[in-house]
């Protein structure tokens, strides 16, 4: 059964406090660490967060990933904000996070949709010849991709050695509390509970 993310008893005293809140929602790049070690380079997405600030208060809110709670919350403010943002959502090398590119024409840039180093690689000779070095810079976007993708054979390896690491760690963990749990059992988990939860991580490990 589903629950609900707030008190309905507190929902009017809630949407009456909300008033007091300075509220936006933005778009932001977010690593995305999976994809990151699969490719062997830094992978973003743009991702959808919320900025809440108290009226009066200069060190207090918060910036975040939104959450499907804040944008029901705040739908005034969510369908604002999706009336001014029509483009779709990005994935790959922030060109802000590119160090052959400027802040100032990485910003240019992104006002023309233009937000990553695959997109910049792509861009027809009609749209790049609008800006002034751009048929360098899209060059040097192309040569960049080509490097990582010589390079993602290598990095592939690496992302596997990390993730089993951290899979070898975590199995650690649990083996190291199963056997605690069988040395001092809990009263509330009988022998049984403990053999099979025992044998499970044991076939994780095989």
């Amino acid at each position: 059964m589903q629950t609900a993310d707030f008190n309905h008893n507190d929902f009017s005293d809630q949407r009456e406090a909300d008033k007091a809140l300075l509220v936006k929602f933005l778009i932001k790049p977010k690593q995305d660490k999976a994809k990151s070690l699969d490719e062997g380079r830094p992978v973003f997405k743009d991702t959808e967060y919320i900025d809440i600030k108290i009226a009066g208060n200069r060190t207090g809110g918060a910036c975040r990933p939104a959450t499907p709670a804040d944008k029901q919350r705040f739908s005034e403010h969510y369908a604002a904000f999706k009336q001014r943002t029509d483009q779709d959502l990005a994935t790959g090398m922030p060109l802000i996070e590119w160090p052959l590119i400027s802040r100032s024409f990485a910003e240019e840039l992104a006002f023309f949709h233009v937000k990553t180093v695959e997109q910049l690689a792509t861009m027809a000779d009609s749209q790049i010849s609008k800006f002034m070095g751009g048929y360098d810079l899209r060059g040097k976007a192309k040569k960049w991709l080509e490097q990582v993708d010589k390079d993602k054979p290598m990095w592939e390896m690496d992302g596997r050695m990390k993730r089993m690491e951290v899979e070898n760690e975590s199995l650690k963990s649990s083996l190291a509390a199963l056997i605690a749990e069988m040395e001092n059992p809990d009263k509330n988990k009988s022998a049984p509970q403990v053999k099979r939860a025992l044998k499970k991580a044991k076939k994780q490990t095989e």
